[in-house]
């Protein structure tokens, strides 16, 4: 919401979150780092702003998790603006670590332009842990 104000009309943000997924688990801070690099990479530097579109759906016993921009895409920005990947590495590594093989983690273009992260991981909800004992 922040960012909505700094950019106003230069930011469209756009939500689908399938109803089935708000019950979900997902690890906190996992998708802010996204959001922040498909905002300062993609929507910033344009003069016309962009679109970003924030998904969740399940897949049987996957959640799917997506971040996608308007923005030049990976390789084709400004040399000015180019990014370190930190972040993109910071949450491949993290995902790793609390899922070990049972992950994915893919970067791929959209057409015209941009980037969409995709995050695959195990669908589980918080009564997932609760047992009788």
């Amino acid at each position: 919401e922040i960012e909505k104000v700094r950019f106003g009309d230069r930011l469209v943000v756009e939500k689908d979150v399938a109803s089935e997924t708000m019950d979900a688990l997902v690890p906190s801070l996992i998708l802010q780092p996204l959001i922040e690099n498909a905002i300062k990479y993609a929507i910033s530097p344009s003069v016309d702003g962009g679109k970003l579109q924030i998904s969740a759906r399940a897949q049987r016993a996957t959640l799917v998790l997506q971040v996608s921009d308007t923005g030049p895409g990976l390789g084709n920005g400004d040399k000015k603006q180019k990014s370190s990947g930190v972040g993109l590495q910071n949450t491949r590594e993290r995902l790793l670590q609390l899922y070990g093989d049972n992950q994915a983690f893919t970067l791929a273009p959209n057409k015209p332009s941009g980037l969409t992260v995709t995050i695959n991981i195990p669908y589980e909800t918080s009564d997932a842990d609760s047992t009788d004992s």
